[in-house]
């Protein structure tokens, strides 16, 4: 149906010009800037120069290894649900230089030198920054901080509930596949259920560039061939798009698989919108029901007194609330402090048999984003929320 849709649109279905029009639709209902991504088929792209048709604005590129051949990416503002052209055109490849009087790079091309010529590359393999937020991490320790430059405040949280830092849990089968599972009751795991933290053992630079940089933590996590969290921040976007990436092994124990979506915001409203209906988890919901998990829509909020934080999970809809270990279950009460639960996006689970593989081994990517926006009404952060999920719609048309 998209191809089908595109096309009326104006795709023309070849990717290998080298210049050439684009066309971006944003599916926003708000005025909000946006990357804007398209790939040319092409096994070589030096340079390009993008220009807004309509404004004849020359727009800051970036160019990146893509599948397919090269990756342009830019930012752009759009009008709600607004169409706009760009015309993209080859250029040679920029003129570079390593003769500068400010020593920089060493011989082995390693940018690891203190200086003012490059001052962002040496600081890569330790954190990730912009003006809105400042990521930390540490190979042997993990993610240190996740700081909030706008309001001013730690997000990261400790333990289990470290962001940006896979979990799995498993539970050993003691009594037969099928008993083991009766014996969980309304928990998700056993009273002998362990949790396992992944160990943060190196650093990929990945991308840097004028629009976004790119880095890949690469974690030892048990019960995985390969654990890692891509991470890409916009330089002028208080945006941060990750994804994980997990090589499962094969076992037939009772298995989970989180991602911590927890914020250090005590103060916050958590809300999600499930089948359509605006929530707050633990509080909006009828009294008696489940508190353990949650299937959102788009993702989460996070409603401060001056901000909103919205939390995409675009590929996994179950939510995870509450603490990390075989516990008695509350249900649903209606109290504030059941809206303040650590949060958890559940990727995967073999705990009923449905919807995935027992064993859940196997190569898989999970996508999810965070964005600090000026603050609406509940409708509209969950407006924004929802825009982010389906984001805009580019192809070539000319």
């Amino acid at each position: 149906m998209f191809p089908l849709i595109s096309h009326e649109l104006g795709d023309i279905l070849r990717y290998y010009n080298l210049s050439g029009k684009v066309k971006a639709v944003s599916t926003s209902h708000q005025k909000r800037v946006f990357p804007v991504e398209f790939y040319v088929e092409t096994l070589s792209l030096s340079a390009v120069k993008v220009t807004d048709d309509k404004t004849k604005q020359e727009m800051e590129v970036q160019l990146s290894a893509h599948p397919r051949g090269v990756l342009i990416s830019f930012l752009a503002e759009f009008e709600p649900m607004e169409e706009k052209t760009f015309t993209y055109e080859e250029q040679p490849a920029l003129s570079q230089t390593l003769f500068t009087r400010t020593a920089w790079v060493g011989a082995e091309r390693v940018r690891d030198i203190v200086n003012t010529y490059d001052p962002e590359s040496y600081k890569l393999p330790y954190g990730l920054e912009n003006d809105f937020f400042q990521i930390k991490w540490k190979v042997g320790e993990g993610i240190t901080s996740f700081y909030n430059k706008k309001a001013e405040v730690e997000m990261c949280k400790s333990g289990l509930e470290t962001f940006f830092t896979p979990v799995y849990e498993r539970t050993e089968i003691r009594k037969g596949v099928y008993a083991e599972r009766s014996l969980i009751g309304r928990n998700i795991r056993g009273l002998h259920a362990e949790q396992y933290q992944g160990d943060l053992t190196d650093v990929k630079i990945l991308d840097h560039g004028p629009v976004f940089t790119k880095v890949e933590l690469i974690f030892t996590l048990e019960g995985t061939y390969h654990s890692s969290v891509v991470i890409k921040m916009y330089r002028h976007l208080p945006k941060i798009e990750f994804s994980y990436r997990v090589a499962k092994t094969l076992s037939e124990d009772i298995e989970s698989l989180y991602l911590p979506l927890s914020l250090n915001l005590p103060d916050a409203e958590v809300m999600i919108q499930n089948g359509g209906v605006t929530m707050r988890p633990g509080i909006d919901q009828l009294p008696g029901t489940n508190m353990e998990y949650y299937i959102a829509d788009e993702g989460l909020v996070y409603r401060t007194k001056d901000q909103t934080i919205l939390v995409n999970t675009f590929d996994t809809p179950l939510l995870y609330m509450g603490e990390m270990e075989s516990h008695p279950i509350l249900l649903c009460d209606n109290k504030e402090e059941n809206n303040k639960r650590p949060v958890y996006s559940w990727i995967m689970n073999n705990t009923w048999e449905t919807n995935f593989k027992m064993d859940l081994s196997g190569f898989s990517e999970f996508r999810y984003g965070v964005e600090i926006v000026e603050q609406e009404t509940a409708e509209k952060d969950m407006e924004s929320l929802s825009d982010n999920d389906k984001g805009v719609v580019t192809f070539i048309c000319g």
